[in-house]
């Protein structure tokens, strides 16, 4: 009988400690995170992010101020919640391209990270940080 409240013993401090363990894991970031990487010593004053045009292909006449690396941990894995973890990288991207004085951001990639849908994917975005001659 002693055994048995001892094995029970063992396996309550088991339980106590995996839960201890467990309430110490970081919690991990939604918000959209990333980083830009300028291209040249060229300085630009900063900008309003709102005027930071987006472009799918590139336009005419354009100097490049740096290369744009955002992402953003799923909120949840639904997949109906790709548009808003999209938009979301797409003005984190367009606020790092303004904060380096780019008035257009070029998206180059954007997409899902590998690994299927588990709360460590992501949606990243791919982009370049260019100042549009008129």
């Amino acid at each position: 009988m002693k055994v048995i409240y001892q094995n029970i013993l063992n396996g309550a401090v088991a339980v106590a400690i995996a839960a201890g363990l467990w309430s110490l894991q970081p919690p991990i970031n939604k918000d959209p995170h990333g980083i830009l990487l300028p291209t040249s010593s060229q300085r630009y004053a900063a900008i309003a992010f709102d005027q930071v045009s987006v472009y799918l292909t590139a336009p005419e006449n354009y100097t490049l101020v740096g290369e744009v690396r955002t992402n953003k941990h799923f909120d949840k894995t639904d997949p109906t919640a790709d548009n808003h973890n999209l938009n979301a990288s797409i003005i984190y991207a367009r606020q790092l391209a303004a904060a380096a004085g780019a008035n257009g951001l070029l998206i180059e990639n954007e997409g899902t990270t590998e690994g299927g849908d588990t709360p460590l994917d992501g949606f990243i975005v791919y982009a370049r940080a260019i100042r549009v001659s008129p």
